[in-house]
């Protein structure tokens, strides 16, 4: 029998085994009654009918009985006390006073040595486990009043539970200190604010019975103003955001209305309201339940050929597997032994049925979803569709108008090229620069709304301090244009139809840079100098371009810099995690003491380790974030591939922990074994582990599920919104502590997003704090990756849980597209996803979850004796893995090349002025720099826009205003405005 896989406990089970035999303790089991009646057990598994006692049976050498672990009513015989806990760690001793000549169950958790002074007296420990210290180490009796002799204490001796609940005191105490000291000071400063008011309604009082009543009615009116507008605004805001979701922006392009039943039943998502991203992500969302389905399907084939598993069933029902026994016979390990080996052998013939069908379902999937690409392609028009990219352009180069002309002439298109759209370098500008633009931006859209009808003069920032602001951006832009602002070297050139660009894009890799400017050589660094301006198509969409992101530096660099962190934050993880294993959790499963999810330490420091992962992904998500991708696809393909890997590793922790705790051996034959009792002792304790690790399986999903995608659902796109209106509500409306000076007002102030003014908000800024989060796909594929590897070690254990697990699976697919698609698209921000980059990645990643089935048959022959060593089976199923990996990514490439991407012109190849009408983001709508010099500078000598006939702005829009995606209704007329457009 190999002892690699748990060399710890395996060891010490082995030679505990040997020592029971050297002192010449039979090793044959004994049927225990519960009553103090043995009865020895045949070969075959017959209960012979005599009873007997260890004594008798061994002749005096070996009187006590010790029960197998996890079956109480089958015995072995020792000859010493000291024995007991060697052959079973779950009874460290014997009570006398109950049954004198039997091995029990220790109150005390963690103790080696149990001992009993009398029938009444709780007993005492004169050892503890390693990992455990008998009465705890120095400072634990500030802990625990228990005696020292009646309690082993973890390695911590309880001293970290208690400094944890000592700080939760102490916290808990501040905060509710804070809090009193809140109230009692809101309450008095609302008192004093309520004494002022109450003064100055008396002088206004005075004044009127002096004057006249109209001054009355103007104080009263004045004092209700404030609060009127406020909850005004704050509910314009939330509906103006939930406006902007996915369905209801989709609703209102169409037509539709949510007073209109008919048409809300009618109306869809159309396919270009996510992007090619977007559709591919809802495509692979019935792939997961197709795939869930599979699964279930091999299990109710591989079923019939298993029969019936009593033996297994019995084992995984706590209660009865405590005493199976029957009158006259107990051959349960022979019927297990039995049942354990085919159901190994049968799950060979499964897992490669499981594989293989797995993979042919994702090749299938894979050829859809390229088929779908083309497809849509070739049936949408859009901006990528007319555009070029040009890289290495001057950066003092910030005419569109100049470009567009040096391009017509240069490339031989007059007249066939729409438009430039500048790219500009903002990581160039100082921080108040940036907050600066950020704001002026804010103004313009303040404006429109205000122009097209969207918000009332009442609600928003008075017109005349407004138009005074505007004419302050006006002078303060174009400084920062002639002195800051320079250009990132990239520009997209648009062309009026599909066919130009294609045919430039055939002909020219580029043009050369002198034809703009001649080179500045005060110029920044960043990339080196080059003679040519280069041409490529790039397949970029404007509304899945982040154009604050577009600098000067080498993504290779930046590229270098991400992964060298992402190892960083893995091995600083996997340190942490395993020095929380090796010494919190193994002094528990190498003894088979339980005990460690309930023990306060093993709490309080998983806590601390799922802080670490939490701040791990985080900085992860930061540096994803930062490093400068152009592309939202972009962005979320990396982030999809680290969350993948963090969450499954954490999640394989997890089950490690929680489930995989010490199997005496894995081995389903007894060819390692020349004791055929002591084979069958511990074919029944690993029967009873595996069992048990199965049974836990389900609990852990259904707790992960829960954990990581409602709870996660609801943290990231409701609890902000709710969070945040209720903040509104309480600073703006019930004015909570009386004044903003009250801390109370304070924390909830820096909740919020900056206000102009401390007692008035405009429905802009309550909008702005009630912004719905948008869709991510990295989330959402990280889901189908982690469930899926989660129920993979089920086909590595001989268990019935599989189906539960299996079973769980596909109802998490079937809920998560029905909630995603009928539920979450009503509360999810609209965002454009131009590119398959996030497929691209999950159906890679993919494949090594399918790619871990097949190794479990070299376990499986392991445990069957076909394989001997342990370590020639891992190579095996290394070289399996490796294989699988290759097959399926050599068949995901094969269709690739077979489906080549469509990189032609669309079959109708509008113009693409028409483009523009239908989807309304643009080049230009979506610059925030060309935005503000459309209205600030529009003829500012080197940084000329295009003329007046160049259609940069959809036509039925009444403003030329800065795009947020799903509030493109607001740029058309709503009611009649009482004045023009300030800006």
């Amino acid at each position: 029998m190999s002892t690699a896989l748990w060399p710890s406990f395996f060891g010490w089970l082995l030679a505990s085994t040997l020592e029971a035999g050297a002192a010449h303790c039979p090793t044959q089991l004994l049927q225990h009654d519960g009553e103090g009646n043995y009865y020895p057990m045949g070969a075959n598994g017959t209960v012979l009918s005599e009873k007997t006692t260890c004594a008798d049976l061994s002749g005096g050498s070996c009187p006590l009985a010790v029960p197998v672990p996890g079956f109480p009513c089958l015995v072995n015989c020792v000859a010493h006390t000291q024995d007991c806990v060697q052959m079973n760690p779950q009874t460290p001793g014997v009570n006398p006073f109950a049954h004198a000549n039997l091995c029990a169950a220790c109150k005390i958790n963690g103790c080696s040595d149990c001992q009993y002074s009398s029938a009444h007296a709780p007993p005492t420990c004169k050892q503890c486990f390693d990992g455990f210290y008998l009465g705890g180490p120095l400072f634990s009796s500030w802990v625990s009043s228990i005696p020292v002799n009646q309690r082993c204490t973890f390695w911590d001796g309880g001293v970290l539970t208690g400094i944890f609940k000592a700080l939760t005191y102490v916290i808990g105490l501040m905060l509710l200190l804070v809090v009193l000291g809140t109230i009692v000071g809101g309450l008095r400063a609302s008192w004093g604010h309520f004494k002022a008011d109450h003064a100055k309604s008396l002088a206004r009082l005075h004044l009127a019975s002096t004057k006249d009543e109209e001054s009355l009615k103007s104080a009263l009116i004045e004092q209700s103003k404030d609060v009127k507008q406020n909850a005004a605004s704050i509910q314009q805001g939330l509906g103006n955001s939930l406006k902007a979701s996915i369905k209801l922006s989709s609703l209102g392009d169409a037509g539709g209305s949510l007073r209109d039943l008919d048409s809300l039943l009618k109306t869809g998502l159309k396919e270009d309201d996510l992007g090619i991203g977007g559709q591919l992500f809802l495509n692979t969302q019935m792939f997961f339940i197709a795939f869930s389905a599979w699964i279930l399907v091999v299990l109710v084939v591989t079923s019939f050929f298993r029969g019936s598993s009593t033996s297994l069933e019995l084992l995984e029902n706590h209660e009865e597997k405590l005493c199976i026994v029957h009158s006259g016979r107990l051959d349960i390990q022979q019927r297990l032994a039995q049942e354990r080996v085919e159901y190994a052998e049968i799950s060979e013939g499964a897992n490669i049925m499981l594989w293989i069908g797995g993979v042919l379902l994702s090749w299938g999937f894979h050829h859809y979803q390229q088929s779908f690409i083309n497809h849509y392609d070739k049936i949408t028009a859009s901006s990528e569709d007319y555009t070029l990219k040009l890289e290495n352009l001057p950066e003092l180069v910030m005419s569109e108008k100049l470009v567009k002309q040096k391009l017509e002439a240069e490339l031989r298109m007059e007249g066939k090229i729409h438009g430039v759209s500048i790219c500009y370098d903002f990581h160039g500008l100082r921080d108040a620069t940036k907050t600066k633009i950020g704001e002026m931006l804010e103004r313009v859209i303040e404006a429109d709304d205000l122009a097209n009808g969207w918000v009332s003069e009442d609600l928003c920032t008075p017109p005349a301090e407004l138009k005074a602001a505007i004419a302050r951006d006006k002078k303060e832009f174009k400084r920062i244009m002639q002195e800051e602002l320079r250009g990132s070297g990239t520009a997209y050139v648009v062309f009026k139809q599909q066919k130009d660009m294609f045919e430039v894009s055939q002909q020219r890799v580029g043009v050369p840079k002198k034809i703009f400017v001649r080179e500045d050589p005060r110029r920044r660094g960043g990339r080196k100098n080059s003679d040519v301006v280069s041409i490529r198509h790039t397949y970029h969409e404007p509304a899945g371009l982040r154009f604050t992101e577009f600098k000067e530096s080498a993504l290779p660099n930046r590229l270098l810099n991400l992964f060298v962190r992402f190892g960083v934050y893995i091995a600083i993880y996997i340190v942490v995690e395993e020095t929380f294993y090796r010494a919190m959790v193994s002094p528990f499963t190498s003894h088979w003491i339980e005990g460690a999810a309930s023990d306060a330490s093993v709490g309080v420091a998983s806590k601390i380790v799922l802080i670490v992962n939490i701040a791990i992904q985080t900085a992860a998500s930061m540096d994803i974030n930062n490093a400068g991708f152009l592309q939202i696809a972009k962005v979320d393909e990396y982030t999809f591939v680290w969350n993948s890997i963090m969450l499954v590793v954490t999640n394989g922790y997890l089950v490690m922990q929680e489930c995989f705790q010490s199997i005496p051996t894995w081995d389903l034959t007894d060819a390692h074994t020349e004791d055929a009792w002591a084979w069958q002792r511990l074919s029944l304790m690993s029967g009873h582990a595996e069992a048990a690790i199965g049974s836990k399986f389900g609990g852990l999903m259904t707790k992960q599920i829960l954990t990581l995608y409602i709870l996660g659902e609801v943290g990231n796109v409701l609890a902000p919104v709710i969070i945040n209106w209720l903040a509104l509500r309480c600073v703006f409306i019930w004015n909570v502590g009386g004044s903003r000076e009250s801390q109370i007002q304070k924390v909830l102030r820096m909740i919020l997003p900056k206000t102009k003014s401390s007692d008035v908000i405009t429905p802009r800024e309550a909008e702005k704090a009630q912004i719905l989060a948008p869709l991510l796909l990295w989330m959402e594929y990280s889901y189908i990756v982690v469930f899926t590897a989660m129920t993979i070690p089920i086909f590595y254990i001989v268990t019935t849980a599989d189906f539960t697990v299996c079973g769980e699976l596909f109802g998490f697919s079937v809920v998560f597209f029905l909630w995603q698609r009928y539920v979450m698209f009503w509360l999810y921000g609209k965002t454009e996803y131009d590119s398959d980059y996030t497929y691209r990645a999950f159906i890679l990643v993919w494949g090594f979850c399918l790619a871990a089935i097949p190794p479990a048959n070299a376990f499986w022959a392991y445990r069957l004796g076909d394989v001997a060593s342990p370590y020639v089976a891992s190579m095996i199923g290394v070289l399996i893995f490796l294989v699988a990996i290759f097959i399926y990514i050599g068949g995901i490439l094969m269709i690739d090349w077979a489906n080549d991407a469509y990189a032609g012109v669309d079959e109708t190849d509008p113009p693409y002025v028409e483009v523009i009408d239908k989807r309304q983001s643009t080049w230009w709508n979506l610059n925030p720099v060309y935005v503000l010099k459309k209205r600030y500078c529009p003829d500012l000598p080197g940084c000329e826009v295009h003329e007046e006939d160049v259609q940069c702005w959809p036509s039925s829009w009444n403003t030329h205003g800065f795009l947020e995606l799903g509030k493109e209704g607001r740029h058309r007329l709503k009611s009649k405005p009482s004045q023009p457009s300030l800006a």
